[in-house]
């Protein structure tokens, strides 16, 4: 599908994985549905430095995306469905930061 201002275009905020780890706080629970209960509970909490750019990409396009870069997804206004595929890449032993059941972050050996 596009990305496109009806169908809820993709946020980045520039420069803002330069930053390294940032604050977050829970957000109030929302009953979501087709929709992973854990993608939409947390937000970041970033200063208003940041200057936001909106993603409008055509179906089959590619937009890669640093780890630590802030970004979000405006809402879908349309009837349709937006379908996307989110890949994650890890190099084979490299330190990442992975979160643990507290919710603090380790360094670990991914292998």
């Amino acid at each position: 599908n596009d990305l496109n201002s009806k169908m809820g275009s993709l946020i980045l905020y520039e420069k803002s994985h330069l930053q390294g780890i940032l604050e977050t706080k829970k957000k109030k629970k929302v009953k979501l549905t087709n929709q992973d209960r854990n993608a939409n509970n947390e937000e970041t909490i970033l200063s208003k430095k940041f200057k936001k750019k909106r993603i409008i990409e055509n179906a089959g396009s590619v937009v890669l995306v640093h780890g630590d870069l802030v970004h979000e997804s405006e809402k879908n206004i349309s009837n349709t469905n937006r379908d996307v595929l989110l890949a994650t890449y890890i190099k084979e032993n490299v330190k990442f930061r992975r979160r643990s059941r507290l919710g603090n972050y380790n360094s670990r050996f991914c292998t």
